[in-house]
């Protein structure tokens, strides 16, 4: 009985120690769970009500800075992710990274994300729409998965709010560089009725969930491992985005990262 009281208050006195209220510096509101990682400059929270929560280190107010950098003094280092290839890669892994290379080739064409001087959005060339979209239709079935839980939904949970599927590839550099702009499209117009769903085709997860929590994604996510989805949907270069309004239905596909947020904001109503 002695023992089972004392592992009792040290179960206790861990989650008082590491469960607590995390406060946004600018005021907007407050996370309650547990400090779980702080690396490469973000800070990961499990949340108490399940999920996780992840941010930059400069969100949140100074006093919880000083706890996650006392907890975790190299965390704000960003390290260079190395992708090691092994002895025992599957064929399956070896023929989605080549098919991933030939992608990440295909598409070098695609504009940076500004646009070359003297050239407007009005002038990029137009991109391919997806073979398998129909406008004013539904999508093909996909299951996505909030971050940190194996419980996956249907897309279609996601009916009443403006969807953004955004396509990308750890591999491909358009990809890495479009990620921080979904980013702060995201953080901007969430609360507005913005969600946003990616489609990552890798076969390797780790690298996947490095990209995710450099970058602050918390929104969810599938994992494609040998591009099932992105051919599901006729999709043909990346990033790729489709835009899926309140109804459930396409809305538009083919559509350059710099032209995201006006396209955002005009499907919400925001002048």
């Amino acid at each position: 009985m002695r023992f089972v009281f004392h592992f009792g208050m040290m179960l206790l006195v861990g989650v008082f120690l590491q469960a607590r209220t995390w406060t946004f510096a600018d005021g907007s509101g407050t996370l309650e769970g547990e400090l779980s990682q702080f690396k490469n400059g973000t800070v990961i929270i499990t949340l108490a009500s399940g999920g996780k929560s992840l941010n930059p280190l400069e969100k949140f107010s100074a006093a919880d800075q000083q706890v996650i950098l006392e907890r975790f003094p190299q965390g704000n280092q960003r390290e260079l992710i190395r992708t090691v290839r092994t002895k025992k890669e599957t064929r399956t892994r070896s023929e989605a990274q080549k098919t991933l290379k030939e992608l990440s080739m295909r598409n070098s064409w695609e504009p940076l994300i500004n646009p070359p001087q003297g050239q407007t959005e009005a002038t990029l060339p137009e991109l391919p729409h997806f073979t398998n979209l129909k406008f004013g239709h539904a999508p093909p079935p996909i299951t996505v998965y909030p971050q940190g839980s194996p419980d996956g939904f249907p897309l279609s949970d996601l009916r009443g709010k403006l969807i953004l599927v955004h396509f990308w590839s750890p591999s491909n550099e358009l990809s890495l560089q479009a990620l921080p702009w979904v980013t702060q499209l995201y953080q901007k117009y969430h609360s507005r009725g913005l969600a946003v769903v990616g489609i990552c085709l890798t076969p390797q997860r780790q690298l996947m969930n490095q990209y995710e929590e450099r970058n602050g994604v918390v929104w969810p996510a599938a994992q494609d491992r040998a591009q099932k989805i992105y051919e599901s949907w006729g999709a043909s270069y990346l990033p790729a985005y489709v835009l899926i309004d309140q109804n459930f239905q396409v809305l538009k596909d083919n559509i350059q990262t710099t032209q995201l947020e006006p396209l955002v904001k005009r499907a919400l109503g925001i002048k």
